[in-house]
């Protein structure tokens, strides 16, 4: 399981978001917004992979049935590198062809069902010259008068199973701490 804008940051305590079964990955910002974790159940062989600074970016390796995978998960703010080459410089620097497959998930805050977009169409070119295909989801923000595309997947090989993506907004508050 993938979060992206989790607002996480190290005054949270991983045992504080622990699940049973699950081992967490997290990439906190150092302000305000932002952030990754990610759930990948116990039983799954996963490490983490470096990844430069330039993204929020939490990569991790996968050992599922002998295949390594490499699981990519980013959030982009808005407005964020606008021509995509932080992002391109990120995965050409993963060696991607050293996995055989790779999945990259996120909320890319660009909109692909809008196909007037230069953008949109930077984006899918981008991700494409890495052999990573974009996987249709449908609309992932829906509001009365509008929808838009941005949480997105592509991956390397059309046999993954299918990626869902699970809209939601959780709201999660510490309780204060008791002085005794």
């Amino acid at each position: 399981m993938a979060l992206v804008e989790t607002w996480l940051n190290d005054s949270v305590l991983d045992v504080e978001l622990q699940l049973p079964a699950y081992n967490l990955y997290r990439r906190d910002r150092d302000r305000h917004g932002g952030a990754i974790a990610v759930y990948i159940d116990s039983f799954v062989l996963a490490k983490k992979v470096a990844t430069p600074s330039g993204e929020e970016l939490l990569c991790l390796q996968l050992v599922l049935k002998s295949k390594v995978l490499l699981l990519c998960v980013i959030y982009r703010p808005p407005g964020f590198d606008t021509n995509l080459c932080n992002l391109e410089n990120s995965i050409a620097s993963l060696n991607a062809c050293n996995y055989d497959r790779v999945i990259v998930v996120g909320d890319f805050n660009v909109d692909v069902s809008d196909h007037q977009s230069d953008r949109a169409a930077d984006l899918i070119f981008t991700m494409s010259g890495f052999r990573l295909r974009y996987s249709p989801t449908g609309p992932t923000r829906v509001s009365p008068n509008t929808s838009s595309t941005t949480d997105l997947t592509f991956v390397s090989s059309p046999d993954l199973p299918r990626i869902t993506t699970l809209l939601a907004s959780l709201s999660i508050t510490k309780p204060p701490s008791q002085v005794t």
